[in-house]
């Protein structure tokens, strides 16, 4: 299978590069639905989850890295041309070095003791390294700019995701990023200019308001997830209202986590 380049990176920019065997996997992942009985018990192999070190604004986003690797997986199971976890732990491409975190599920560059890179999934297609962004929140990120998918979409952003691993296999990488169905916006200048460099964008199987407001009180319910540290308790909306933000309990109701109180 050929790779394909895509003009329109700069010399400071890697190529974004694809190949027939990533267009097929992507096109499968777009339509995927989440296994929630796997991806939940995923995530509760992360020892921060045990640890009690998951904060209750964190479960979106770990649980849809979560359903996109356990999806991938099954996509992509039973071909020989694909390899997942491609890097060995402990590897080094000078200047980093990649280690595996919580027992698996997350793998970062460092360059000395700082971390440079996470990368939500990493696999190998027919030769080719493929990085895996998952963005599960809004387009601009809310009050973390950073975070935000528009952020994921800057050359600047993904260069310096994508160069430990172009320096580790020798070579340009396809990059691929998943984010709601609804910030899917054919007009934006910014995602015409992420796809005409060769970045390939695939939609989280429902919208952010479903996911964020539906799906994960959902899950978190029905699998008696837990994970606040301090105690939730249902204060009054306008109180406090610029310090407090909401949160779903167990039970699916929509409390107020109030983090004034220790």
């Amino acid at each position: 299978m050929s790779a394909r380049y895509i003009i329109g990176h700069t010399p400071c920019t890697p190529a974004l590069v694809q190949n027939s065997l990533v267009l097929d996997i992507t096109t499968r992942l777009a339509e995927t639905q989440p296994d929630w009985d796997v991806t939940v018990a995923r995530l509760k192999e992360r020892p921060k989850y045990h640890a009690g070190k998951i904060q209750p604004g964190a479960f979106p986003g770990l649980l849809a890295e979560d359903h996109i690797r356990v999806s991938l997986e099954r996509i992509c199971g039973t071909m020989s041309a694909v390899t997942f976890n491609p890097i060995p732990d402990g590897a080094r491409a000078e200047p980093y070095e990649f280690h595996y975190r919580e027992q698996g599920h997350e793998l970062v560059a460092q360059r000395g003791d700082q971390i440079v890179s996470e990368y939500d999934a990493l696999l190998v297609a027919d030769g080719l390294p493929v990085v895996f962004e998952v963005r599960s929140g809004r387009y601009w990120g809310g009050p973390n700019p950073l975070s935000g998918i528009a952020n994921a979409l800057l050359p600047t952003s993904f260069s310096s995701k994508l160069s430990p691993i172009r320096e580790f296999f020798g070579r340009d990488c396809a990059y691929v990023l998943v984010i709601p169905r609804d910030e899917i916006k054919p007009q934006s200048l910014r995602q015409q200019a992420f796809r005409q460099m060769g970045g390939i964008i695939v939609p989280l199987y429902c919208d952010y308001a479903a996911f964020r407001s539906f799906e994960v009180p959902k899950v978190i319910r029905r699998y008696d997830l837990h994970a606040p540290v301090r105690p939730l308790r249902q204060i009054p909306a306008k109180r406090h209202a610029k310090r407090s933000r909401p949160q779903a309990n167990k039970d699916g109701d929509l409390w107020l986590w109030d983090i004034t109180k220790p």
